[in-house]
């Protein structure tokens, strides 16, 4: 199934099924984020979109 995220009491955590890890995930501000990651996050925000519009 692969890894998905939960958002509990203020803190966000990534569980992966497949190697039985959980996370904790922090987030902080970050004005310089790499060009390759946009582009990869732009890929996967327009795989969702295309993938809600279709179904």
């Amino acid at each position: 199934m692969g890894k998905k995220t939960y958002f509990v009491n203020g803190h966000y955590y990534i569980i992966d099924d497949e190697s039985k890890t959980i996370k904790r995930v922090v987030i902080q501000d970050d004005l310089n984020i790499p060009a390759e990651d946009l582009r990869q996050l732009v890929t996967l925000l327009a795989e969702a979109l295309a993938k809600k519009e279709d179904g």
